[in-house]
């Protein structure tokens, strides 16, 4: 089974890494900053397997994001 929800992401504050780690972490810890850095600019989040930045839906606490999350991702059968 190929849980997307395990691949590798890295989650950055501009140029500095906050976190890397499965992808379910590096949202939670997004969530958790409710998706920017303390200047108020985006974090970027990025797949670690192909460089590609993805977009989320951070608004609610982090059950809610991670509950979107899995609906975007479903774990195939």
């Amino acid at each position: 089974m190929n849980d997307p929800l395990k691949a590798p992401h890295a989650l950055f504050d501009g140029s500095r890494l906050l976190v890397r780690g499965e992808l379910r972490e590096v949202v939670r810890e997004a969530a958790a900053r409710a998706g920017v850095a303390a200047d108020g600019r985006p974090l970027l989040l990025l797949d670690d397997r192909t460089g590609q930045s993805l977009d989320l839906d951070l608004r609610g606490d982090a059950a809610q994001v991670l509950e979107r999350l899995g609906a975007r991702f479903p774990v195939p059968d």
